[in-house]
């Protein structure tokens, strides 16, 4: 997910939204600057390092404070379960898990993927765990197939079959010819029941994670989280050996925040802002739902004003073609 959808989506949601831009040969130092000013700023609610930077900086992303991690970049340091791209692909996930279903995690080692398989086995599932150097095969015989790699075109028609439920393609690498390409490859994308595109497929859903714990990060802590319900988009038709004319799905998610929830304290609302005067994104933290049949980022981040002051910084660097930082980091640009 690039910085400037992250700036157009927060903003939209009435957020302040900053963006620090930095060069990707930047001076550490400097960009320890940049962490600490907002780490400080009592008016910053978020900071999120758009990934993957230099190596020389990854030291300094440590610094984030904790409360202002929204990302969950810190690991075990950080106050959310995972990263939100891990965090949305569990989601995406979830309905094709259950009922005893085999999940392989490809890439499990990584920062995403540890943060796919953490939160999986907080929903009591054991994935197969399948990260470079394994027999990726394995993963033929599993119901859903998770690859957070990052390594353009890994996975194929050698692995992917007709009876995996669901293939989630959290790659996301920029070609030469300006379009992208996934983990999986395009020729593949037939084969399995559903799959999310790439692009289009996991990025707006890491983004949804995002604008989700800025809203409760500024009205409500406890604000209960959306899920999936596993409706995919029909896209087309496959004829199968035997099996005549079969559906393939691409997974395009909408969201809806429910369940019954607390009333923002008064400690949260720093601004004294009325009811009438709250803002639409309170409103909607209230309802405990998100406007119906949103199916991206995008449509979810509604036009709204939250109490003046506040927002979500981007601060990092932008990384250079020779970025030496390792595949599968959470944030990257997708």
């Amino acid at each position: 997910m690039s910085a400037n959808q992250k700036l157009k989506n927060f903003s939209s949601m009435g957020f302040e939204a900053k963006d620090v831009h930095l060069p990707h040969n930047v001076d550490p130092e400097r960009f320890h600057e940049e962490l600490l000013k907002a780490n400080e700023d009592p008016n910053s609610l978020g900071i999120i390092v758009q990934f993957p930077p230099p190596r020389t900086l990854l030291p300094y992303v440590q610094e984030i404070d904790p409360r202002k991690d929204i990302d969950g970049l810190l690991g075990a340091r950080s106050q959310q379960r995972a990263c939100a791209t891990a965090d949305g692909i569990t989601r995406v996930a979830l309905p094709y898990a259950r009922d005893g279903a085999e999940v392989s995690v490809i890439g499990s080692n990584g920062f995403v993927g540890s943060g796919v398989v953490r939160l999986l086995n907080d929903q009591g599932i054991e994935p197969i765990c399948l990260d470079y150097g394994d027999d990726l095969s394995r993963a033929r015989q599993s119901d859903v197939i998770i690859s957070v790699t990052g390594s353009p075109g890994i996975i194929g028609g050698d692995i992917i079959a007709g009876h995996h439920r669901a293939v989630i393609d959290s790659g996301f690498v920029p070609r030469e010819d300006g379009t992208v390409q996934g983990d999986v490859r395009h020729d593949a994308y037939n084969i399995p029941q559903r799959i999310t595109p790439v692009p289009g497929g996991i990025g707006p859903v890491e983004m949804a994670v995002l604008i989700e714990r800025g809203v409760q990060a500024e009205v409500d802590p406890q604000l209960k989280s959306w899920s999936y319900d596993g409706n995919a988009v029909t896209v087309g038709q496959r004829v199968g050996p035997g099996s005549g004319e079969q559906s393939r799905e691409r997974i395009t998610v909408g969201s809806r925040l429910g369940g019954e929830l607390k009333e923002p304290s008064e400690s949260r609302n720093t601004q004294g802002k009325s009811p009438s005067g709250m803002s639409r994104a309170a409103r909607i933290a209230q309802r405990g739902q998100l406007p119906s049949g949103m199916s991206r980022a995008a449509r979810i981040a509604q036009r709204g004003q939250l109490p003046s002051g506040r927002g979500s910084q981007n601060t990092g660097s932008t990384p250079g073609p020779s970025s030496d930082s390792p595949r599968g980091d959470c944030g990257m640009e997708r």
